[in-house]
């Protein structure tokens, strides 16, 4: 790459998994399926996607892997279905809502 130019990244998730979040520089933009780095000048640029496992149930597991994004880990798969919110992001809402499934606390 050329110092200017742009960069484009694309996000693909293996067979059997989503996009839980795309972060750039430390920033999360969503479950983002690409991202342009405009007049890319200097390596500091950086890009980190999260994935879920799509088996639509919810175990502690999912509340796991939602604090490992909570916390800047990079878990191999996040369940985009404890959206609880809807905002396409991994927040604590999601972790209280997996830990009461799991305990058997929610009502639906």
């Amino acid at each position: 790459m050329t110092c200017g130019e742009d960069q484009e990244f694309e996000i693909t998730p293996n067979q059997g998994y989503d996009i839980a979040d795309v972060a750039v520089n430390g920033n999360s933009i969503g479950a983002e399926t690409s991202y342009m780095f405009s007049d890319v000048r200097s390596d500091g640029k950086r890009i980190h996607a999260a994935f879920i496992d799509d088996n639509e149930t919810t175990e502690l597991k999912d509340a796991i892997l939602a604090l490992k994004v909570l916390v800047g880990m990079n878990p191999s798969e996040i369940r985009t279905d404890t959206d609880v919110n809807e905002d396409e992001k991994i927040g604590m809402e999601e972790v209280i809502y997996a830990l009461q499934i799991v305990a058997d606390m929610k009502e639906f």
